[in-house]
């Protein structure tokens, strides 16, 4: 490799034949952002769905949770003892067993959330992509 010469290429092309004129040559990478952006003729129905967004991460518990729940943990299993020392074991098995069913389901719904059941909506509204009686109807060619 011959070190750069300050001569621009014509006036070495001029001066000395023999030797080749040297380019230099610059590259450019192109990076795309880990977010897709929409541009104004982008507008389609895959471009503006709720595809991209991503949920939030849920941060991770502390030790402290950590030990609370076992603390509760440790106070249930010395219920369970007593509970089996008195012959009342099974019975205390199935009710912690029911009560942490119910307190660990939800059973209220956020404020706007519509149910995947469509009964339990206002105006019996169904979620999409629901197949609903009369789409399958429409769709086998049963006509009314």
């Amino acid at each position: 490799n011959d070190p750069p010469s300050d001569e621009s290429p014509s006036k070495r092309r001029n001066g000395d034949v023999n030797q080749p004129a040297k380019a230099v040559v610059k590259t450019v990478r192109f990076c795309p952002s880990p977010e897709p952006t929409l541009s104004d003729t982008d507008l389609s129905d895959s471009a503006i769905s709720n595809e991209t967004e991503q949920p939030e991460a849920k941060a991770r518990p502390s030790w402290l949770t950590y030990i609370t729940y076992l603390v509760y943990f440790l106070f249930w299993a010395t219920l369970y003892a007593i509970a089996i020392e008195l012959r009342f074991g099974v019975v205390f098995l199935m009710l912690s067993a029911l009560f942490g069913i119910y307190f660990n389901t939800r059973t209220k719904k956020a404020p706007g959330e519509i149910s995947a059941y469509s009964v339990f909506n206002e105006n019996c509204e169904a979620i999409d992509g629901t197949l609903k009686a009369e789409q399958f109807e429409r769709e086998i060619g049963i006509r009314h």
